[in-house]
């Protein structure tokens, strides 16, 4: 079913966004996903899977979910992809010996893995060696980007009064998503409505 012409959702449309309102982007990811495979292509499914995709540097995906759109990305995501195809370029050319500049990198090199957008081999790097002040930043931002709250919310309290002005700002952000988390349907489906720029691509889409 292609929610573009109603906006009555799915079991399924549901749970997909409110993982999205509340930017969990990896659960969100994984839903749009189910919800494609299960009901069928839908403008909002493509729109959301691919920016969901593009929050956690997964540029595979995004290339699946792209393909299930015809025409222009919206402004909305056209930056991002842009960035994120010049990422793909890079891991390319990494994984081929093509850059040179990739010989001075160590082949698990987490903030090589984190400029490139590789947030979650990143992540791993940073895990497994000690983490110190400039670890924990790198690791809290890759909580923050790709929507891991309730792991964001656990390092800032462990960082503590150390924690920059920036930090503190993207967690009183981070704590108004968790509560989202418990907004009745009809208010998430409202926020979505009215203000997610896949709603409104589908409506479009739709008298086009």
């Amino acid at each position: 079913m292609d929610v573009s012409a109603t906006a009555e959702f799915s079991p399924l449309m549901r749970r997909a966004v409110r993982y999205t309102i509340c930017e969990e982007w990896q659960f969100a990811q994984s839903a749009w996903l189910r919800v494609t495979l299960a009901e069928g292509p839908s403008v909002i499914a493509a729109l959301c899977g691919m920016q969901a995709s593009l929050r956690l540097g997964n540029f595979d995906l995004f290339k699946y979910f792209r393909g299930l759109l015809r025409g222009p990305l919206p402004p909305e995501l056209a930056d991002q992809a842009a960035k994120s195809e010049k990422y793909a370029a890079a891991r390319f050319e990494a994984a081929h010996g093509a850059n040179p500049l990739d010989s001075l990198l160590e082949p698990g090199d987490a903030d090589a893995h984190f400029a490139r957008g590789q947030y979650d081999r990143a992540l791993n790097g940073y895990l497994r060696g000690k983490l110190n002040a400039k670890r924990k930043a790198r690791v809290a931002e890759i909580y923050y980007r790709t929507g891991r709250h309730d792991q964001y919310v656990e390092l800032l309290k462990e960082i503590g009064s150390d924690a920059t002005p920036e930090m503190k700002k993207q967690g009183e952000r981070v704590m108004r998503l968790l509560e989202r988390r418990d907004d009745p349907w009809p208010k998430i489906e409202k926020r979505f409505i009215e203000q997610h720029f896949a709603w409104k691509a589908a409506q479009a889409d739709k008298v086009g």
